[in-house]
């Protein structure tokens, strides 16, 4: 996850910093950080950022005219301010800021507006990958299969393939049971893009052929069954 912090004040953005650390390592996520000593710096940048923290009072551009910039340029990165300033609430709501914390930083604070935002990916209907340099929503009827590779996988879409550096076993965990199959030690398939099963062979709906363990013919039938009258879908 990529985060900006913008803030003239260097003691401070070392502060969050060390904050935001430890809440990573707790939570065995990846944070990647650029620090911005004033909003102009901060719009000059061609990165794209899943959170920010904004000073409200900054010298030369401060922070409620940099989110302004921000928002019509439409963009739509998460801004949570930070400032000493109780009026500042209130011009938070204009930018649509997601999070208003005071200084000194309180730590629970912060967890819960993290917490509060890294929840705010997950809508049900997508796997959302947030211990990556980049937070990752992938829908779930995108994914065709994904495939380990030794202690990472192989998240396969539509469109593209993601490299996910986590064992198969822990992206098994964050899908619905109701529409993945774990159909051998090295394989799990998406339901929505099965195509045939011949002896122990899917096919799915990119041509891709997976093999089926012997021990998992009959719940993959099973399952597969219950799928189909659960969900009505048209056939890509």
């Amino acid at each position: 996850m990529r985060i900006a912090i913008c803030d003239d004040e260097n003691y401070c953005c070392r502060v969050l910093r060390a904050k935001l650390e430890a809440y990573a390592q707790k939570r065995a996520l990846i944070f990647i950080y650029d620090n911005f000593s004033d909003g102009r710096k901060l719009l000059k940048s061609n990165l794209s950022y899943d959170l920010i923290f904004l000073d409200y009072k900054m010298r030369g551009l401060n922070g409620i005219d940099t989110a302004r910039e921000l928002r019509k340029r439409n963009d739509k990165t998460t801004i949570i301010f930070l400032t000493g300033i109780f009026d500042a609430v209130y011009d938070s709501f204009e930018v649509k800021a997601f999070r208003f914390l005071s200084k000194p930083i309180n730590d629970v604070r912060l967890c819960k507006a993290l917490d509060d935002f890294l929840a705010s990916f997950n809508d049900g209907e997508c796997l959302c990958l947030t211990d990556c340099p980049k937070i990752i929503k992938v829908e779930y009827d995108d994914i065709f299969y994904i495939e380990a590779n030794e202690k990472s996988c192989t998240i396969h879409t539509l469109s593209k393939s993601i490299k996910y550096p986590h064992l198969l076993l822990q992206v098994e965990k964050l899908l619905p049971q109701d529409r993945f199959f774990r159909c051998h030690k090295s394989f799990i398939v998406g339901f929505k893009h099965v195509v045939s099963l011949e002896q122990r062979t899917i096919t799915l709906g990119n041509a891709v052929t997976v093999d089926l363990s012997r021990n998992k013919v009959i719940p993959f039938k099973s399952l597969y069954i219950d799928y189909l009258r659960k969900y009505s879908f048209e056939r890509v």
